[in-house]
């Protein structure tokens, strides 16, 4: 009933943004992904102004398993509004997922260009970062991973590198100064206890952890 009256409303409105959006959404609701589809880029051709409208059209074609759809809509979006963040995003993780590194890594030099907000920028590291690490080019995903702004974080990556090299020495290093930048996060001790157990250092492994938990009863008393 509900699709029925956005439908009714669209004849009566036909330029009222919400009444298709709610007509898209009930689409997905169902799983009906192909009138989703037809909703979202009939919806994008009637408001241009609104790039979101892309956006989710581009998600619906990879929830349909139209990757390649899915992919030159955000390419065509990247081409008309080169400064829309969550366009470059999206299109790096679909790449991320789908193992086309090498168009990742284009992806991402270019957004490196135009988008200047430090936590997006950092995500861009991330997933470039860790594509490179994929393909086994440890220098470069050091390279990438040292950009990322939050220290805490470039060393955590840094220090996965080094321990996929089994270089645990710098590993070491890394993930003990990821945790020393910002002790809140736990990541670094788990990766620090795995560390250790793999030097076959039993208590070691377990020291991690004992000051986590210090930690917190030092907070509660």
């Amino acid at each position: 009933e509900s699709r029925q009256y956005y439908e009714r409303a669209i004849e009566l409105k036909p330029k009222h943004l919400i009444y298709h959006l709610r007509l898209a959404q009930s689409y997905l609701a169902d799983s009906l992904f192909d009138q989703a589809i037809q909703q979202y880029s009939l919806s994008s051709e009637l408001f241009p102004e609104v790039p979101k409208l892309k956006i989710w059209l581009a998600e619906t074609y990879q929830l349909n398993c139209q990757v390649e759809k899915a992919e030159q809509v955000y390419l065509d979006l990247i081409e008309s509004n080169s400064s829309y963040q969550e366009s470059y995003i999206n299109l790096m993780a679909l790449y991320s997922r789908s193992d086309a590194h090498t168009k990742l890594h284009e992806i991402a030099e270019k957004a490196r260009t135009v988008i200047k907000s430090p936590k997006i920028r950092d995500t861009i590291f991330r997933l470039d970062g860790n594509a490179y690490l994929e393909q086994k080019n440890y220098l470069k995903a050091i390279e990438i991973f040292e950009q990322i702004s939050d220290e805490a974080a470039a060393a955590s990556y840094v220090g996965a590198v080094y321990d996929q090299m089994k270089d645990y020495k710098k590993a070491l290093a890394q993930y003990e100064k990821s945790y020393r930048l910002n002790p809140a996060n736990y990541g670094p001790i788990y990766s620090l206890a795995e560390l250790y157990r793999k030097l076959e250092k039993p208590k070691k492994s377990e020291q991690p952890f004992n000051e986590v938990v210090d930690t917190i009863n030092n907070k509660i008393a």
